[in-house]
């Protein structure tokens, strides 16, 4: 996890010295992540090409355009970008809102070929983005002249549901299905597009069951390609755990996954230090699936934000939705369809 370090930062001058908490030096971020159900990006992807940009629920927002010298440099250009938008697009009833003393929810995500962090944040009032808001896909952070549209779904598929199911709730498996469709036609879309599961994952027992699932299907994935035995071996007690203890919840068992959570946890407990904190390495993204899977079912009232993230990692070790992730978010519709008796 991304953490915050104390201490001050000198400028030179004798006597002199500022805070160096994160939201004295960056407040507009701050809020972005504490207040406006944000999250920013920073580092590199599977294809080592870097990136800094600020995203929400509804997709990217900004998106840096130059080379920056330093990551101070970018986060100030971040700063800039976000606080422009801001004024311009937010709804008029977010206006006037101070800082929070603090940055909320603060998460990491590392890639092998470079190390990301990533600052999210609750469930919060969602800004509306502005027909006219940017919501470009483009790696690195060099200059261009040109943006590709986001391709558009076109396809739509029936989701008929069952008289007991809220419309709702259909309609969000039906945006899973048209997503995967639209991947297996060789379209690209971002990560982002995936928080509709935080709706469907609002239910507790929904929750806990779609926790289950991804942890059966990394325990597969794990046997399938060979993973360390250590891993396996801890995704397959994870498994057999979390499933006792939904079947009959007690303290015993809930203390259990505590414990079993801790042991996957420090599989992964190396960090590297960043100007402004600390950033987790993550080696498997499949072990992290079934840390996030864990932390679901022990916090319920977090699990959509975990599942969420979950999901993220078992479809791809990237910010984007590329073609070879339609099986994954395939496999997660059906599941919904299956779990609320969705017809075709």
């Amino acid at each position: 996890m991304t953490k915050k370090t104390g201490g001050t930062r000198t400028t030179g001058r004798k006597d002199e010295t500022q805070p160096a908490s994160f939201e004295q030096w960056f407040p507009t971020i701050t809020r972005w992540v504490t207040q406006e159900e944000g999250w920013v990006e920073i580092g590199a992807d599977d294809d080592s090409h870097s990136f800094v940009r600020a995203l929400y629920g509804g997709g990217m927002v900004w998106e840096g355009t130059d080379v920056y010298g330093s990551l101070d440099e970018a986060l100030r250009a971040m700063e800039a970008g976000i606080a422009a938008w801001l004024e311009k697009y937010r709804p008029k009833e977010l206006r006037g809102l101070g800082t929070l003393p603090g940055i909320g929810g603060s998460r990491t995500r590392a890639g092998q070929a470079g190390t990301s962090a990533k600052l999210g944040a609750g469930e919060r009032p969602k800004p509306k983005l502005s027909p006219g808001t940017p919501d470009r896909s483009r790696h690195g952070m060099h200059k261009s002249s040109k943006t590709k549209a986001r391709p558009k779904i076109n396809v739509r598929m029936k989701a008929d549901a069952a008289p007991s199911v809220p419309r709702p709730i259909a309609e969000k498996v039906r945006k899973l299905e048209e997503i995967a469709e639209a991947l297996r036609q060789k379209e690209h879309f971002s990560i982002t597009r995936l928080t509709t599961l935080k709706g469907l994952c609002k239910d507790t027992k929904a929750a806990e069951a779609f926790a289950l699932f991804l942890a059966r299907k990394i325990q597969k994935r794990m046997r399938d390609k060979e993973a360390p035995k250590q891993y396996r071996a801890l995704v397959n007690r994870a498994v057999k755990e979390m499933k006792t203890y939904l079947d009959e919840p007690d303290e015993e068992g809930k203390k259990r996954l505590y414990s079993l959570l801790w042991e996957i946890a420090a599989e992964q407990d190396e960090y590297e230090d960043i100007p402004w904190g600390v950033v987790r390495i993550v080696k498997s993204f499949d072990l992290l699936v079934v840390e996030h899977a864990l932390k679901a079912v022990l916090t319920s009232h977090e699990a959509s934000y975990w599942l969420y993230h979950a999901a993220r990692d078992y479809t791809g070790k990237t910010d984007r939705l590329v073609p070879k992730s339609a099986l994954m978010v395939e496999e997660i519709a059906s599941f919904w369809r299956k779990f609320y008796g969705l017809n075709r």
